[in-house]
């Protein structure tokens, strides 16, 4: 699978924050499922609502992003989710080189 991912240029990631909203037509119970396993750097799978299907997932979504809001959070796209923790990365690895270094 993953090659066939990659040959399609795409990226494969995990889920943290999954609420099977597609089946269950109860916005504040699956904002309420997914905002008690969020957290900074959180991958959240909530399906796209259409006119007469899944319509209860515009709500959904208007709380999950409410509730990300109030608690300083924000969505952002997988790309940038990925430059942001090659970043953290790069700086963590810079600091234990300069605690080593202080240490000889």
């Amino acid at each position: 699978m993953l090659r066939v991912v990659q040959r399609k240029g795409a990226t494969s990631v995990l889920t943290d924050c999954y609420a099977d909203d597609c089946h269950i037509p109860r916005p504040r119970f699956i904002a309420w499922a997914m905002c008690r396993r969020v957290t900074h750097g959180s991958i959240l799978i909530l399906h796209m609502p259409e006119v007469g299907f899944r319509e209860w997932g515009l709500e959904s979504i208007r709380l999950v992003l409410d509730d990300l809001k109030e608690r300083g959070l924000r969505a952002v796209t997988l790309s940038e989710l990925a430059a942001a923790a090659a970043s953290a990365s790069k700086e963590a690895a810079c600091s234990r080189n300069e605690r080593r270094e202080a240490q000889l």
